[in-house]
């Protein structure tokens, strides 16, 4: 179903509320070569994606890709 919900979506990275600081400091990082990987998402990779894309400091991007869901157990 996210699969689907995410292909009929458009996402627009640069909307999203973020925290200023945080980024700030992951984007120093990235900077010293530091590989920033964010925990694992339950949105669909295509939206995950596009966030990683965006934000241009992640070197990887654990989603839910509509055969496995990475949603959180609790």
């Amino acid at each position: 179903m996210k699969k689907q919900i995410a292909a009929r979506t458009e996402l627009n990275p640069a909307a999203l509320p973020y925290h200023i600081e945080f980024l700030e400091f992951l984007k120093a990082e990235h900077h010293k070569g530091r590989a920033i990987i964010p925990s694992q998402t339950a949105a669909d990779e295509r939206l995950a994606h596009s966030v990683a894309r965006h934000l241009g400091i992640f070197s990887d991007v654990i989603a839910s890709n509509g055969d496995t869901n990475h949603a959180r157990k609790k």
